[in-house]
């Protein structure tokens, strides 16, 4: 089974059954499926503060996709009864100071100066859910940002670099390490499955953090694509020998837990010797 559907993000969120990207990268990651495991499992929690700089990437998202202004200024302690007060006052609402909605204005502001970053906005879908079955049997879901007519996939996102640079090489090793190649080729394993094998881009619209909060349209390159469209075949099948394992050991009365081995385990007592990134081939990720 695969579909398109127009679900909003309460709808997205509440269907729990289907493997979505940030699972897949817990399963790619150092941990690998014990990862997976324990999230989904409710014994690892992925802690996040209200305010923090994760909410004005969605903040961003909301504004550009929805044209929703989802924020209220307090610039107080967000402690006590006026705080809550004031949160009632705004119910769905995060609380931003007044500094943070200058940096939120003009990053949309950027975007928008942007052309080709306005084009692909204006003549697309957005948040646009796929469903499919992968041929494992795994059901899967993901949420493009953007997905246009021809196939295009273009995800909008907030980064910042150590040395302040604002360059492709510095930009794609923020996404290595935030393992957004990976959800790339997800997304398009989910529109393929969806409306046939489409030879389209995949777009990154990447809105620079610090001043003048640059943003740039930066493809990714078909060598990063099809080095991560095999990591996530490999994590496909990963889960799916986990999950066979997993029933194997409860068939026998065993702890089914055991099947999700943590990768890192077999390295303890090692020297450790970083290995070599595919990212050393000269070949940055963007065209």
């Amino acid at each position: 089974m695969a579909k398109l559907v127009n679900w909003t993000v309460a709808e997205y969120e509440a269907e729990t059954t289907r493997l979505r990207s940030t699972s897949l990268k817990a399963i790619l990651g150092p941990h690998g499926p014990r990862e997976w495991y324990l999230r989904e499992t409710g014994q690892l929690q992925i802690e996040r503060r209200e305010g923090d700089h994760f909410d004005l990437g969605t903040l961003l998202h909301d504004a550009i996709l929805q044209s929703k202004r989802d924020w209220f200024i307090y610039d107080k302690r967000r402690i006590g009864k006026e705080f809550d007060a004031a949160k009632a006052d705004n119910p769905g609402k995060i609380a931003i100071k007044t500094s943070d909605e200058q940096v939120l204005l003009a990053m949309y502001e950027s975007v928008m100066r942007n052309k080709d970053a306005r084009r692909l906005i204006e003549n697309s879908a957005a948040e646009q859910t796929f469903l499919w079955d992968d041929e494992t049997g795994i059901t899967c879901k993901a949420r493009a940002d953007i997905y246009c007519p021809n196939g295009t996939i273009a995800d909008i996102k907030t980064w910042t670099s150590r040395n302040g640079q604002c360059t492709p090489e510095r930009f794609f090793w923020h996404v290595e390490d935030l393992g957004y190649h990976h959800s790339a080729a997800f997304y398009e394993a989910g529109r393929d499955a969806c409306v046939g094998k489409m030879n389209a881009p995949f777009i990154h619209i990447a809105v620079f953090k610090k001043p003048p909060y640059w943003c740039y349209v930066w493809p990714l390159s078909d060598y990063a694509l099809e080095v991560a469209r095999r990591d996530v075949r490999k994590g496909l099948d990963l889960l799916h020998q986990c999950q066979q394992n997993e029933m194997a050991l409860l068939a026998n009365g065993q702890d089914g837990a055991a099947a999700y081995p943590d990768p890192m385990l077999a390295d303890q007592g090692l020297g450790y010797t970083p290995s070599d990134s595919w990212l050393a081939r000269n070949d940055y990720g963007y065209v």
